[in-house]
């Protein structure tokens, strides 16, 4: 039925010889077209999941001769149910039903080269959709498929993204897709969080380089994955105050400050041995001096009114907590 409809409609689904160039084409028209087309797959379904993924496997088939205008709108749907196939089949694996096509094989193979075909057309999609394939392959117990999907990202991040601001998106997405996951193993885990770090503190501007850094802290203080490395986090936060001063050099960057500021009283607060109390009190002074000295202007009035409250919310955890806060000096 699915190659019946999908060969039916294949002017829809396919290029043709004699299609007018992509220059001549409507774009918004040939939108709102392949979504329609793409809704198709959420209507694809069996209560027999080697079925299901067959006729997963025919409108792939028609949809990979779409070429790289059509099949940016019809394989990532295709993608997202396959994912949720590979749950149904990991759960049925599970309850020790027989199946022909495993769970980790629809991840390695099916999944894999459908995002590869995406590949270097549109570089940021097929990242975000091999991230995705990684958390599924991570909640399903496959670590080493994990590890291995996540590394297609990052060999595409690093051959074919060039854009500052894409850069800093992705940084993001990979530090937030990286801290859900927790049955990596603690080698490839902190192989991925370094790469990861290291992304971020060679992107081209220096104010995204000190906020990826000290974002990156967090990979180093993951409670999902178990993975606590106090003098990584001191580490990164000192690399990120560091880029934050020579950004302050140049130009009123006194926010950064406060900004690092917040983290450290995360990490002193839950617990991190290696964030003292004297990094927290020499950057209050910092700031502190720095907003004295400073010459006004929009961004000072902001960095000053988040200041305030940051210290605000100190003193209130000082009240709660009088011992471990006692030793620092508020300005």
């Amino acid at each position: 039925h699915v190659d019946r409809l999908l060969t039916f409609i294949s002017p829809l689904v396919k290029d043709e010889a004699d299609q007018p160039s992509e220059d001549d084409v409507d774009k918004e028209e040939l939108a709102e077209e392949q979504q329609m087309v793409a809704s198709i797959v959420h209507l694809i379904y069996s209560d027999d999941t080697d079925m299901h993924y067959k006729m997963f496997s025919t409108a792939r088939r028609h949809f990979g001769q779409g070429g790289p205008s059509r099949i940016k709108f019809t394989l990532v749907p295709l993608i997202f149910r396959t994912l949720e196939l590979v749950r149904r089949i990991k759960a049925a694996q599970d309850a020790g039903n027989e199946v022909t096509m495993k769970a980790d094989k629809l991840l390695r193979k099916f999944c894999s080269e459908t995002v590869a075909a995406l590949g270097s057309n549109e570089a940021s999609i097929a990242m975000k959709l091999f991230l995705q394939c990684a958390l599924t392959a991570d909640e399903c117990g496959f670590g080493e498929l994990a590890y291995d999907l996540f590394s297609q990202a990052c060999i595409l991040y690093e051959d074919e993204v060039s854009d500052s601001k894409v850069q800093m998106q992705m940084n993001g997405v990979f530090v937030n897709t990286l801290s859900s996951m927790k049955n990596l193993g603690d080698e490839n885990y902190d192989t991925l969080a370094t790469k990861t770090t290291q992304y971020g503190a060679k992107l081209l501007k220096k104010p995204d380089q000190c906020k990826a850094v000290y974002r990156c802290s967090h990979l180093f203080w993951n409670a999902e994955a178990k993975f606590f490395d106090h003098k990584r986090v001191l580490d990164c936060l000192q690399r990120s105050l560091k880029i934050a001063d020579a950004c302050n050099q140049s130009g009123p960057h006194v926010g950064l400050f406060v900004e690092i500021l917040e983290h450290y009283v995360f990490y002193f607060e839950a617990g991190n041995e290696k964030v003292q109390m004297k990094y927290l009190q020499g950057l209050v002074d910092l700031i502190t001096e720095n907003l004295q000295n400073g010459e006004g202007g929009p961004e000072e009035a902001v960095a000053k009114a988040h200041f305030k409250k940051v210290i605000a919310a100190i003193k209130a955890k000082a009240a709660q907590d009088a011992d471990k806060w006692s030793a620092l000096t508020f300005p």
